[in-house]
């Protein structure tokens, strides 16, 4: 109880820090508490305000991830992110559902790879995987999985176009000096 309760007071804390933190900005509070859930995070990652985690056991995000205000990570199964990951306002990830029969809940794992770009108010739903070097598009509901280099959008997504990032240099959050 005195966990919870802790946790709760923490959460609201960081919120008021992520509000008045530029974006990119170190933000010990919100870490402390991703890290009081057990969500597992890689450096330089940036939590917006708003951030709704359930079993942060679950979740696990890399290196260089961005995710946007008001999102929600629901990990009833895993949820593995790879590095460079940016999400834009209203992220949505659930690895769990029900059987549209008997109503039996069911838990999949979600992965996504390094690189993918999500836009606003993406929904993805439970067993999919998305590749590297993926966009998806604002709006998409993702219910089968995605293949690396590509644009998709839509409900339900389909890929649009190919990517090749090859000849060029991308771009970092963060960079060093």
């Amino acid at each position: 109880m005195l966990k919870r309760c802790f946790s709760a007071l923490l959460y609201h804390l960081s919120e008021l820090e992520v509000y008045v933190q530029p974006p990119g900005s170190v933000t010990p509070l919100r870490n402390w508490y991703l890290q009081m859930e057990k969500v597992s995070f890689g450096r330089d990652s940036h939590f917006s305000r708003g951030l709704i985690i359930y079993k942060g056991f679950n979740i696990s995000i890399g290196e260089r991830a961005s995710v946007g205000e008001h999102s929600m990570l629901h990990a009833h199964g895993k949820i593995s992110i790879g590095n460079d990951f940016l999400a834009a306002p209203g992220l949505t990830i659930n690895s769990g559902g029900h059987d549209v029969i008997s109503m039996k809940p069911y838990a999949a794992t979600v992965t996504i790879g390094d690189r993918v770009w999500c836009g606003v108010n993406v929904t993805i739903l439970p067993g999919v995987t998305v590749g590297n070097d993926v966009v998806l598009g604002a709006g998409s509901v993702v219910n089968k999985d995605i293949p690396s280099s590509v644009v998709a959008a839509g409900n339900p997504t389909r890929i649009i176009r190919n990517i090749d990032r090859t000849q060029v240099q991308l771009w970092q959050w963060r960079q060093d000096k």
